[in-house]
Formats: C-alpha cells, structure tokens, sequence
C-alpha cells in the first residue's frame, strides 16, 4: 500500500521568534489547564471524602445520643423501681420489728381475729365513721 499524498497548500509557516514563542506559550497554556482540572479533581475527591466522614461520624454520634438517652430513661426506671422496693423493705422491716413485740401483737390479734380474753364482750361497729345511708334517700 501506498501512502496517501499530502495536498501541497500555499500557506506556510514562519518560523521566527513569535511564532515559536506562541506555540511555546499554547504549550504551557494547554499544561496549566491540565493541571488546573487534576487539581480541581484531587480537591472534589477530597471534599467528597471529608463530607462522607463528616456524614458518617454525625450518623454516629446522633446514634450514640440516642442510645445515651434510652438508657438515662432505663436507669430513671430503675432508680424509681429501687426506691420503690427499698420503701417496701423498709416497711416490712419495721412490721418485722413490730411483730417481735409482744403488746402489738396482742392488739393485732385482737383487731384482726376478733380474740378476745376470758369474759370480754366483743362489739362489732361500723366502720363507715358512725354515719348511716338511707335506704330511700329523699331527693
């Protein structure tokens, strides 16, 4: 095969001072675009990695409150469910304590169980505070 021929055109270039210093400069200008639009990348490609971290470790530490405040709301609940249960053991205890004495406890028995000693008469009262209902109150 054969090469395909130029077409010999009629315009020529110079080759002086100018012209070698324009291509020059079109060299250098074409360089620095290049370089301006790897730059522009490298930096896009950092601030895109900066925002994931900054997006990722915000999700995180909304997490981690969220989870701080469920449990601060758990150990409310069990701080009132421990006072609860240490009145209810305190109050016991003292029931024990009362229970240990023989004069309450013959009051409780006698409240409770309706004991009574020899030849005491028992007399049941209401317990509504002495006041009656009407049968058929009168409106």
């Amino acid at each position: 095969m054969q090469a395909p021929k130029q077409p010999k055109t009629k315009v020529t270039s110079l080759n002086n001072d100018f012209v070698i210093e324009s291509q020059q400069q079109a060299v250098l200008a074409k360089q620095k675009r290049r370089i301006r639009l790897v730059h522009r990348r490298r930096i896009l490609a950092i601030l895109a990695i900066f925002v994931a971290c900054v997006v990722f470790f915000g999700v995180q530490i909304m997490h981690a409150q969220s989870t701080n405040r469920q449990l601060q709301a758990q150990v409310a609940q069990q701080k009132k469910a421990l006072q609860s249960v240490q009145s209810t053991k305190q109050n016991l205890k003292v029931q024990v304590d009362q229970l240990h004495d023989d004069d309450y406890l013959n009051k409780l028995i006698r409240y409770k169980y309706d004991y009574s000693k020899n030849g005491e008469i028992i007399f049941s009262l209401p317990e509504n505070g002495g006041i009656t209902k009407d049968a058929n109150p009168k409106n």
